[in-house]
């Protein structure tokens, strides 16, 4: 049926959107604001290709700025891919094919100490208009934080877009 379906999409988006991303390019992006809020007008990324690809067990192995790393579980802390970077902010990245993503608690472990976080949703060219506001992140009874934790106020939302139509013949 129609999950099954949606399913099967993003698991091949994200597969999609690891080699896309570790090979660098320039990307479509938007800061996510509050629904309340006017959305942030598009501007360009400029990824670099990485300096390899790395699969972690724990978040302690990410050492290296520049490695594209993906976790071992499939479910590690809400997110499917990491880069750190010296000087700019380290990048989470989430694929997603859908309109709205949550984000688990358990990313929290995902953040070194006081380091700017941007956080990008990286989703296809027909999800990428009606992405616009800020993903809830949820606390440890799933349920959206009413009040941002300290460790919240160092992420950044954005919007990435994947023209997957462009590396994926079907």
């Amino acid at each position: 049926g129609f999950r099954e379906r949606a399913s099967f999409r993003g698991y091949v988006f994200e597969g999609v959107v690891h080699n896309v991303l570790q090979n660098g390019g320039s990307f479509r992006i938007r800061e996510l604001k509050a629904s309340n809020e006017v959305p942030e007008e598009e501007t360009t990324l400029k990824l670099s290709p990485s300096n390899g690809l790395e699969i972690f067990y724990d978040i302690k192995e990410l050492t290296k700025p520049k490695v594209y790393y993906i976790p071992y579980a499939k479910n590690f802390a809400a997110i499917d891919s990491i880069q750190l970077f010296d000087n700019d902010p380290d990048h989470f990245y989430q694929a997603t094919v859908s309109d709205h993503h949550n984000v688990k608690n358990s990313i929290r472990s995902a953040i070194r100490s006081n380091k700017q976080i941007h956080f990008y949703f990286v989703v296809p060219k027909d999800v990428f208009p009606r992405f616009k506001y800020n993903q809830n992140f949820l606390n440890d009874n799933g349920t959206p934080y009413r009040n941002r934790p300290g460790w919240l106020r160092t992420i950044t939302q954005f919007a990435l877009e994947i023209d997957w139509d462009a590396y994926v013949a079907l």
